[in-house]
Parts: structure tokens; sequence; C-alpha cells
């Protein structure tokens, strides 16, 4: 029988029912989930027109993303949102620290005095931290690369 720890997506459908629960959890699949490392689906049909699915994927729950922000920092209004999507996307947690200026000085990127701006995003992986980005990128015109800055998040998350 194998175990592994993963997270179960579970989907219940008719004509008449839809409901899904996610849930992390250590469990025992038998014959279903015969390799951690890799997807599975296992879908039922009952009598009754409907189905069951069951999707098995590892996560990796030390990952997670850490937005450093302000109230008043009008860049938070593109970096928030990449850092939510990316988050949802890869099943990460976002961490949102307002002005906590110890940890940029600690973690973050500083200027030529040993100042912190603000936004900074990173990204925690147990004890490591790595810094992803400071403000957002800009495109060659100027404006807020969103498209470049998820990208990079990404990336970060791949390597950490």
């Amino acid at each position: 029988m194998a175990r592994a720890t993963a997270q179960i997506a579970l989907g219940v459908s008719s004509d008449s029912l839809s409901s899904y629960l996610v849930a992390d959890t250590h469990l025992r699949i038998g014959k279903l989930c015969v390799n951690a490392d890799c997807d599975s689906r296992s879908s039922w049909f009952l009598g009754d027109n409907s189905k069951i699915t069951v999707l098995c994927f590892p996560v990796t729950l030390s990952k997670k993303i850490l937005l450093v922000t302000a109230d008043w920092d009008n860049v938070k209004k593109y970096v928030e949102p990449v850092c939510k999507g990316v988050a949802a996307e890869l099943g990460v947690e976002l961490e949102v620290r307002n002005e906590d200026y110890g940890f940029l000085v600690e973690h973050g990127e500083k200027d030529d005095f040993g100042g912190v701006e603000i936004p900074q995003v990173f990204v925690i992986d147990g004890e490591k931290v790595k810094h992803v980005f400071t403000r957002i990128p800009l495109t060659v015109e100027g404006k807020p690369d969103v498209k470049s800055a998820t990208e990079m998040l990404k990336k970060a998350l791949a390597d950490a």
C-alpha cells in the first residue's frame, strides 16, 4: 500500500449535486496512487449518474510567499495580485506583512545608504529566505510588468 503526504481534491457531481472538498491529509490509497512523485487521478461512476473523482498530487508545505508592504504603498496594487495569483495557482501560502522593517533590514534589498524600499517579495522555504524582487519590474516603456513579476516569482518558488 502506497503512503504519501498529499493534497486531495475530491469532487462529487451529478445533475443536481456539485460539491468539492480540498484538504491536506496523510492518506493511504493502495493501488490508486502507487508513486507519490507523480499525479494520480481516479474516478468512479456511481449508480445514480454521479461521479467521484480523486486527484492526488504531492505538495511541499514548507514553501511560502512573503510580501512586505504598507497601507500607503501605491505599488501594492500591482504586487499583491501577482502574489495572490501565484500562491493560488501553485498552492502555496501567502503571508503579507505590514511595514516589517526589521525583516527588510535583515533579509531585504537595501539602497546605498542601508535603507529599504517597500514592497519587497520573498520566497521562504523552511529557514531559507530568498529575495525575489523589490517594487515591480518595469517594461521598456516604464510600465509595471505583471507578467515578468509572475514569472520571476514562479521561478523563485521552483528554485527554492
